[in-house]
């Protein structure tokens, strides 16, 4: 393909641009794990967040403000949804608010593939509704996409919740409005890929599912239309690969009740 990268090391690449102009360029890749923007309904109640300090402070403040970008559409969900039948050949993991899981569903349907189910993070020191008029958003989902066939992860016969702290072990500001724990994105990734695997992020922000890929053995490619988030991104990954985790094998074995809803199992957050 002539794009070039706006950054490339031998486990990831980075692409400064809209979706739409690399994804169907690349070759066709393994999984996609992706967090595009959420509806219209969660863009209008989004929240600042604060820094999260040494000594546990909440990281959320109480006023609104603007993510910075347009939330998505159905007619581009659709779009989004042919092209991954398209290029992936496996899992298809797409972060969304609850209210669009139907959306999502149809967009995935509609594209001839198969949609599994929705799983959700439970956001376990998620922030109080400060109206306190209703329940807060203490949730959000990620839907699987599949092609047609015989499906295969990692979890064993683990549920579909995934209970995470929303700073998992991070401390200090998110680099991203919208960023996701490390330590959500490094189950998700074991639980449905495995080591060698090329995973495309399309809505890559930051970089932490190439981060976190890199640190696991997996190769990734990010494509990112804010040239901030893409410089961002290319500092995270110029810190090499991170011997800071366990084996797959470790994981799954000592965090099965933790990060999966067991029905009675453990609550922790790891």
């Amino acid at each position: 393909m002539s794009l070039e990268p706006y950054y490339e090391d031998q486990h990831v690449a980075i692409y400064h641009d809209k979706w739409e102009a690399v994804f169907m360029a690349l070759d066709r890749c393994d999984h996609v794990i992706t967090d595009p923007p959420y509806s219209e309904h969660t863009h209008k109640k989004q929240w600042i967040g604060a820094a999260l300090t040494d000594k546990g402070k909440p990281r959320v403040g109480i006023a609104h403000t603007e993510l910075g970008f347009e939330p998505i559409t159905g007619l581009e969900a659709e779009q989004f949804a042919a092209s991954i039948r398209v290029q992936c050949r496996r899992w298809a993991a797409v972060f969304c608010d609850l209210e669009s899981i139907s959306m999502w569903k149809a967009a995935i349907q509609r594209s001839d593939l198969d949609y599994v189910r929705a799983c959700i993070w439970d956001k376990v020191d998620s922030a109080p509704q400060f109206t306190g008029d209703r329940p807060a958003a203490a949730a959000e989902a990620f839907v699987l996409a599949h092609p047609a066939g015989r499906k295969k992860w990692n979890g064993g016969g683990g549920r579909n919740v995934y209970r995470y702290p929303v700073n998992g072990r991070e401390r200090g500001p998110k680099i991203h409005p919208a960023q996701k724990p490390e330590s959500l994105m490094r189950a998700i990734i074991s639980n449905f890929t495995d080591p060698g695997e090329l995973i495309v992020d399309p809505y890559m922000g930051a970089g932490t599912t190439l981060r976190v890929a890199k640190d696991l053995g997996r190769k990734a490619i990010g494509i990112e239309i804010s040239e901030r988030w893409c410089e961002a991104a290319a500092r995270r990954m110029e810190q090499g690969v991170l011997d800071l985790y366990r084996s797959d094998e470790e994981f799954r074995a000592e965090t099965q009740g933790a990060f999966f809803d067991e029905g009675g199992g453990s609550n922790e957050s790891v």
